[in-house]
């Protein structure tokens, strides 16, 4: 979906005022008082939520290649010396996906900072 769309499907469905989400949700009976809200999605951290999950698709994408281009035979060879899997994490599958983890970040970050300046 395109950025542009997803975004300004957030914003009919949680704008302080006229969000359909927002109007169903004051209709409940905890939230009746309210006049706006009770999300604002104008506000910094709904932007970075917004980014952050418009972002993680390619995140994902990064990090699947990587473990999929990941051999077994490191880790089974780990398990077959007896070391743990939460060993086995932080001493091969994790400086293994180093450089798939860092290239998404690189990708995310300077996007998601953009979209908080903006």
């Amino acid at each position: 979906m395109p950025a542009v769309a997803a975004v300004t499907g957030c914003i009919f469905l949680l704008s302080p005022k006229v969000g359909y989400l927002n109007i169903m949700l004051r209709k409940l009976p905890f939230l009746a008082g309210l006049e706006q809200g009770p999300f604002d999605i104008y506000s910094v951290s709904w932007t970075v939520i917004i980014t952050g999950l418009l972002l993680s698709s390619f995140v994902y994408l990064f990090v699947f290649t990587g473990i999929k281009n990941m051999g077994p035979e490191l880790e089974a060879a780990a398990a077959a010396c007896g070391a743990s899997p939460l060993r086995r994490l932080f001493t091969i599958t994790l400086p293994l996906l180093r450089p798939s983890i860092v290239a998404s970040a690189g990708l995310a970050f300077p996007i998601r900072v953009a979209g908080v300046v903006a």
